[in-house]
């Protein structure tokens, strides 16, 4: 299951250690939800964490969402991530904003 976690880190330039300690959720299980190798988070590791990034844990779960809503025209963001995100979705969202045709 992929999250917002990345970017929301990078975003308020903490560390997943920080966040950790912050709201009581072991680092292993930060990692893997940034990762997405968290298959079924708990709902309570998800609220806290929504929680600390003043968002919804339906925010934290959309993905492309957030980055659209919150992100994309922050200069915070280091140029990576935005890379990332152009290289990503950027080309989705066009196609579903600008249709091809078909051949």
């Amino acid at each position: 299951m992929e999250s917002n976690l990345k970017v929301l880190i990078a975003k308020k330039n903490i560390t997943i250690e920080r966040l950790s300690k912050e709201i009581n959720v072991s680092k292993v299980t930060l990692y893997r939800l940034a990762n997405g190798k968290l298959k079924k988070p708990k709902y309570e590791t998800l609220k806290k964490v929504s929680d600390f990034f003043s968002i919804t844990v339906e925010e934290l779960l959309k993905k492309e969402t957030i980055w659209i809503q919150k992100n994309l025209s922050s200069t915070q963001l280091p140029t990576k991530l935005l890379k990332r995100f152009k290289d990503k979705y950027l080309t989705k969202i066009l196609s579903y904003i600008i249709p091809q045709e078909r051949t």
